[in-house]
């Protein structure tokens, strides 16, 4: 802060808004196995219930600020090294779909082996039949978050960028 506004350059700015992510990573990870770790020992999800608001309230602060950058929101790949094409053509349909997909699956997958896991340890949380159709009701939920999210995200795009597109003609 050595300019006459008292304001952050950009690299200041980058630097704190680095130091601000690495503190929230660490803090939600912290509330993560700290709920988890309730949850084990009391079996009861109410005797975690500040991790979860904490963690609620971080996600939903973090989603406003991140919500505004246009570019941020668009959909990408499983492993989120590309971004998805957001037109309307089949191909690119297509492609996201499968992103979908692959993420829903990925998701349900993670949480059903997590789930096997504490069965394994001793936390009596359900069978292994009813792992698999949890399993399977997780898929179907992702999927259609992920593709309602990730259809609403391209549209908004794409209006974003006509709109850019508008303003120059």
């Amino acid at each position: 802060m050595n300019n006459k506004n008292n304001v952050f350059d950009e690299m200041q700015q980058k630097v704190v808004g680095d130091a601000g992510v690495v503190c929230t990573v660490i803090t939600f990870i912290y509330l993560l196995v700290e709920c988890v770790y309730k949850y084990i020992k009391t079996k009861d999800i109410f005797s975690c219930t500040w991790e979860l608001g904490l963690l609620i309230l971080i996600s939903l602060i973090f989603y406003l600020f991140v919500s505004r950058i246009k570019e941020m929101n668009i959909p990408k790949t499983f492993i989120g090294r590309k971004e998805l094409p957001t037109d309307n053509s089949k191909e690119s349909k297509k492609k996201r779909v499968i992103s979908y997909l692959a993420e829903a699956l990925a998701f349900s997958v993670a949480l059903s082996v997590i789930t096997f896991g504490f069965s394994k340890m001793g936390v009596d949380i359900v069978s292994n039949t009813e792992i698999l159709i949890d399993a399977v009701g997780l898929f179907v939920v992702a999927m259609v978050i992920n593709f309602i999210v990730g259809e609403y995200s391209c549209n908004k795009y794409e209006i974003w960028k006509k709109s850019l597109d508008d303003e120059d003609e």
